[in-house]
């Protein structure tokens, strides 16, 4: 069952409950009232025809005029009923009885006083409910005489019939009301309910994969609250699922790059030492083929520390945040590029003012070295590259072969080379842009690239905490 029809069948038995008990609370205390009104009424009535009695009866026992008496009363009062009890000398009881009630069933019956002061009567007038087939009364007792007992019974069997009538309409309103409050609870939780349902199918959808959906609440509620935060998680959801999806697409590419990096000169490596093995070659092609096989080793080696220094920076390297100036890290990143440099006759000039940043030394001077080896490779013979502090920035320029616009973030990539027969050339894999892009990502270094084919490129890296 719904939650939506499980509130109503709940919000209706509730109601209907509650309504039965306000009726029947109301009920007996509509009756309790018109009972107390009729035994007030019947106690009044009883008083003025006792007294009437009294004074009109003769103090002689004569039978024939308790039967006019009652032949009198039941003329002019065809609603109510008498019963005249005289006692004779022999204490004997004659009955003088106009009703269909017999004397000896009302004559054992346990009376109560009933005195009320507003009449100032001196009578003690005593009553007992009765009860006979389907109908009710009220009998009263008054002594007339020592030897006179008047019984007047008040049929008050409307009452229950006035109960039946009332019953029946408040069950009819009841029902009229409950069909109308149903109606209106029906159509208000199908409003209250349509933003769940909608966060419900929304959910549905994303169980099937398609985490681009949102909910749409108006509302500024609580369900209205929770429709925000479920975007919220969808957005999260979507971006992560998108992230881990190109991290898997980015490892799949690696893997095939990295496959495709090893196999080349694997493969040179094993083809030169089988020539070796196998064929009778002269000195000098023998020292070549083993410089060659020098030459892939030492490449081997170069894209295995590359590799180990990728896993290093993703699996969160310890660092050591300090300050350091750039005259100290420009000096230590000549050093470790003279010898670079001198391979192409090339230059390194530096530019600082003084400027000071938070960074970590080792990691720094490896960002800063990929990207001048970077611009070597890019160069031609004897050209310059400059290395420039600058405020809050650090730039590495080169005067070589430039990169496309289409090209520049492809760089960033594992394996990417933009002339991969001059990378391979001059010894690369790949990898150095690649490690700059996820150090200067996992620290928050901003990197920017300007480039223009044939006139060289520009590497600016960017501190948020630049002294």
């Amino acid at each position: 069952m719904k939650l939506k029809t499980r509130i109503i069948c709940i919000s209706s038995v509730a109601f209907l409950v509650a309504m039965l008990l306000a009726e029947l609370v109301m009920g007996m205390y509509v009756y309790r009232n018109n009972k107390d009104e009729a035994v007030f009424n019947g106690y009044k009535y009883s008083y003025e025809v006792a007294d009437k009695v009294r004074k009109n009866i003769p103090s002689v026992n004569d039978g024939t005029i308790y039967e006019s008496y009652i032949d009198y009363f039941t003329k002019k009062n065809e609603n109510d009923l008498f019963i005249f009890v005289n006692v004779d000398s022999n204490d004997r009881e004659k009955v003088y009885n106009a009703t269909n009630i017999e004397y000896k069933q009302i004559s054992k019956l346990k009376y109560k006083e009933y005195v009320n002061n507003t009449l100032n009567q001196k009578d003690e007038i005593s009553y007992v409910d009765f009860n006979k087939g389907s109908g009710k009364y009220l009998v009263y007792q008054v002594d007339i005489n020592k030897q006179t007992t008047l019984y007047i019974i008040r049929d008050i069997t409307y009452l229950k019939n006035q109960m039946i009538k009332l019953s029946i309409i408040m069950i009819s309103a009841t029902v009229f009301i409950a069909i109308a409050v149903i109606s209106v609870l029906w159509v208000l939780l199908g409003k209250a309910f349509k933003p769940l349902n909608e966060l419900n199918e929304t959910a549905l959808t994303m169980s099937e994969g398609k985490y681009d959906n949102r909910v749409n609440i108006g509302s500024k509620d609580e369900v209205g609250q929770l429709g925000e935060s479920f975007n919220k998680m969808a957005e999260a959801v979507e971006n992560r699922t998108k992230s881990l999806q190109e991290s898997e697409e980015k490892k799949t590419i690696f893997m095939g790059n990295l496959t495709h990096e090893l196999k080349t000169p694997m493969t040179a490596i094993s083809g030169y030492a089988q020539t070796l093995l196998m064929a009778k070659v002269g000195e000098e092609d023998r020292k070549e083929a083993l410089m060659y096989i020098v030459d892939e080793c030492e490449r081997l080696e170069r894209l295995s520390k590359k590799m180990m220094e990728l896993l290093d920076i993703s699996n969160d390297q310890k660092i050591q945040w300090e300050q350091i100036s750039a005259k100290e890290l420009f000096e230590k990143v000549s050093k470790s590029c003279k010898s670079i440099l001198e391979r192409k006759n090339m230059t390194l000039e530096t530019e600082e003012h003084g400027e000071v940043f938070v960074a970590d030394i080792d990691l720094m001077s490896d960002v800063i070295i990929n990207l001048v080896d970077n611009g070597v490779k890019a160069s031609s013979q004897g050209q310059k590259i400059i290395l420039r502090a600058n405020k809050s920035a650090i730039e590495i320029q080169d005067f070589g072969i430039g990169i496309p616009l289409e090209e520049q973030r492809k760089i960033l990539e594992p394996f990417y080379m933009v002339d991969k027969s001059r990378s391979r050339k001059n010894g690369g894999a790949g990898l150095g842009l690649a490690l700059v892009s996820v150090i200067a990502e996992k620290y928050n270094i901003k990197l920017e690239i300007e480039s223009q084919p044939g006139k060289g490129s520009k590497f600016i890296l960017i501190f948020n905490d630049a002294v």
